[in-house]
């Protein structure tokens, strides 16, 4: 392969030698090699779309005609799962502890993710990169609490709220004691108009908890000494202790007999279709992970704290968003002025609208696979007569 300097591409693509090492810094020419100070080029490489000189250019207009196809997504619902303890300690169990060949935190997410809670947080601390690995496919977002060593976990669930108030109509919260509750449970609940719903079974309250957005300002005014549980019970909000028939509710990981013991059980009820979404050409385009990134950066303004919170490489980051942005030819990322990768960076209009077309149609596909796949099965099981 011939390779060119950064002078000899700066006269092959009509720019100065100046815009080639800012295009070479912030990773839009993927493949351009630095040696020493200098920046050499593959004679190959097609010059990148310029988020900053070019307008968008006619093939938005069928891009934006493709996304008024498809209608508004259900309410939006998210999760906090509270994971940030040094797990190394006495009375305090790994993330990672498996039961019935799935982690605790795995098992949690995927409930969610089975009555469509998309908005997931997962509040880190301890060993915070060994988390992010573990989750790395799952589509979560990662909050870390710095204080982890020192903070109560109050503190880990108001940065959560803080995240998702205005993102979201409903929050559940969690940690990782109570591994087993249903989807039904989560339904049941969900349907609920109260501003707080906690389960109850036999009369106990447990986990999951269920507040509405409306009531958080309430949850953050508590000042008290004993956390959420102090929270829930100064709050002067409609609070609804639904009555739950699984046992799930109240399955601690204080008891791990207990909960292997029922683990074939709840086992019956954990079958699902796994759907990952993904649109391409001769390759991937645009799939969860970039969704997310998406989603992030339109939130942080910055691709460098967006690829911290999903646990990916700042060059990982622009590597997809330029793979996006050449595959379809629209520029989806507004650069500020200057080049740096490290300055204030927006999604443009086309940006923001690609991101909700695929996150509606992600959305109308999910439910409908769902829907088919309950409706399949239970066909499947009458034909072969299975007995529960």
């Amino acid at each position: 392969m011939r390779y060119l300097t950064v002078a000899e591409i700066a006269e092959k693509w009509g720019i100065s030698p100046r815009r080639v090492q800012v295009l070479c810094r912030s990773g839009r020419i993927p493949t351009a090699l630095k040696i020493g100070h200098a920046w050499i080029i593959p004679d190959n490489v097609s010059k990148p779309l310029d988020a900053r000189f070019k307008n968008p250019i006619e093939k938005n207009d069928k891009v934006l005609k493709n996304i008024e196809n498809f209608s508004s997504s259900s309410s939006s619902i998210g999760a906090i799962i509270i994971a940030e303890k040094n797990f190394n300690e006495d009375h305090t169990i790994s993330p990672f502890f498996e039961i019935g060949n799935l982690s605790l935190i795995r098992r949690i997410i995927i409930t969610f993710q089975q009555v469509g809670v998309r908005n997931i947080v997962v509040i880190t601390g301890y060993h915070s990169w060994e988390i992010e690995h573990h989750l790395a496919n799952y589509g979560v977002i990662f909050l870390k609490n710095e204080n982890y060593e020192t903070a109560d976990r109050f503190s880990s669930i108001k940065i959560g709220l803080q995240f998702l108030k205005d993102k979201c109509e409903k929050i559940f919260f969690t940690s990782l004691q109570i591994p087993m509750f249903m989807p039904d449970t989560l339904k049941a609940m969900i349907q609920s108009n109260s501003d707080m719903v906690i389960p109850q079974y036999q009369n106990k309250n447990e986990h999951p908890l269920l507040i509405n957005s409306k009531a958080i300002s309430k949850v953050f005014n508590y000042n008290g000494e004993d956390g959420m549980r102090g929270a829930i019970k100064s709050c002067t909000c409609k609070k609804e202790f639904l009555p739950i028939k699984a046992e799930g509710v109240l399955l601690s990981i204080s008891n791990i007999s207990c909960l292997e013991k029922n683990i074939e059980e709840v086992n019956k009820d954990f079958l699902y279709p796994y759907i990952r979404i993904s649109i391409e050409k001769s390759s991937s385009i645009f799939d969860e992970r970039a969704k997310l990134l998406f989603f992030l950066i339109k939130e942080f303004h910055s691709v460098q704290k967006a690829s911290k919170q999903m646990a990916i490489s700042k060059g990982k980051a622009w590597e997809i968003i330029t793979n996006i942005e050449k595959q379809l030819n629209v520029v989806m990322i507004q650069r500020k002025q200057g080049g740096s990768r490290d300055r204030k960076t927006e999604l443009t209009l086309e940006g923001e609208e690609f991101l909700k077309f695929f996150k509606e149609y992600e959305e109308d596909v999910k439910n409908y696979a769902i829907k088919q796949f309950k409706k399949s099965y239970e066909l499947f099981k009458k034909k072969i007569e299975i007995k529960k």
